[in-house]
């Protein structure tokens, strides 16, 4: 019986993982639809990309949700120290490396796309760069959410250390390595976790504000720590997303977000508390995400939408080159916001239905032969 309800957790939160996956990767799609700066958006889409959507914040939460499940996956399911330190390692250079690889792929092919296909203007303000310093320093590659990786990569260094460091430390008070002993994660790792949280949380709100335009770092490293916070938001979410179905949660959770959401919106704050706010609004909005999602975690028992979700990052990629090919739509259609609209759409559909359909019927017909 106990293993059964321990399979039946599982599946719920691979559903969620899954269902989370698919609704970040519809808001990425969405929010990368068209260049933000060089043309002008209709007042609602503008609204959408610089007050609503938090796609990129929602990627790094999802990020550290599925470190964690992982983590403590690994940790239920092993003996000893060295198997789970081992195992937690090549996962963790097994990514690093798809990261390298892909940032470097993306990066190359995305710059000789953009020069051949799109052009830098109108799209690309900053004008044309070398390839090298491109990648040396993303904030001037043409790829808009190529800064994003070398942050992931640096966040998830960091996210190792603190995993396998408490890993040693609990070892070496129940002298795990010579006993033998089973490994079970210690009850203040939660404590630790919300330490590292609240500290570059701190550090987000009080400091990077002022260091942000003296310190310019290859690689965006300066911009590292407001990545972490998410990274680590996501994997508190995983321990405590169970108890967001009690009714007194999900009260207190929705009066918090629509008041940082009224303040944050129609109230004018100074710029210490505006920063506040738009970090709470963040975490909040996401955390309510983890309640449509464990309503929606069912959909992801269909072949199709869980096929897509597992594959989010090659359809984001693929779309991406197909949207971004598509942007001189956007100045045929000048300011003329209804057909702005739809051609917004349009593009949108377009990246995400068409690399749908290469994976799955690529899937189907490698299956069948």
């Amino acid at each position: 019986m106990g293993e059964n309800n321990q399979t039946t957790s599982m599946n719920n939160n691979n559903g969620v993982h899954l269902f989370l996956r698919l609704f970040s990767l519809t808001l990425l799609l969405i929010y990368f639809g068209s260049p933000h700066d060089s043309i002008t958006l209709p007042a609602w889409y503008n609204f959408f990309v610089h007050k609503l959507c938090i796609a990129i914040p929602m990627v790094f939460i999802l990020v550290g949700y599925d470190i964690e499940q992982q983590f403590c996956s690994l940790v239920n399911n092993r003996t000893n120290y060295t198997s789970i330190a081992q195992q937690v390692g090549k996962q963790w250079l097994s990514f690093f490396e798809t990261l390298v690889f892909g940032y470097l792929c993306i990066a190359i092919i995305g710059y000789y796309f953009v020069d051949s296909v799109i052009g830098w203007q109108p799209f690309f303000p900053q004008g044309k760069q070398t390839l090298f310093n491109s990648i040396i320093y993303p904030q001037y590659h043409p790829i808009l959410f190529l800064k994003y990786i070398p942050l992931l990569a640096i966040s998830l260094l960091a996210v190792t250390f603190i995993q396998q460091s408490l890993l040693y430390l609990v070892t070496i008070k129940r002298k795990a390595k010579k006993l033998n002993l089973t490994i079970t994660r210690p009850q203040w790792y939660k404590y630790v976790l919300w330490g590292v949280f609240l500290l570059v949380f701190a550090y987000e709100l009080l400091l990077s504000p002022r260091m942000a335009n003296k310190l310019f770092f290859p690689l965006g490293l300066n911009n590292s720590n407001g990545t972490l916070c998410y990274i680590v938001a996501g994997m508190l979410l995983y321990h405590y997303h169970p108890y967001f179905t009690l009714k007194r949660v999900k009260v207190t959770l929705l009066l918090l977000f629509h008041a940082v959401l009224f303040t944050r919106l129609f109230a004018s704050p100074p710029n210490a508390l505006l920063q506040l706010l738009n970090l709470l609004y963040n975490l909040l909005l996401a955390t309510l995400y983890f309640l449509l999602a464990i309503r929606g975690s069912r959909l992801m028992h269909k072949p199709l939408p869980n096929f897509v979700s597992k594959h989010a990052p090659i359809v984001f990629v693929i779309g991406w080159f197909l949207m971004s090919s598509l942007w001189p739509i956007y100045i045929k259609v000048g300011n003329n916001n209804i057909l702005f609209s739809i051609a917004l759409l349009l593009v949108c559909a377009i990246g995400f239905l068409v690399p749908c359909f290469i994976l799955w019927h690529s899937y189907k017909n490698l299956r069948n032969a």
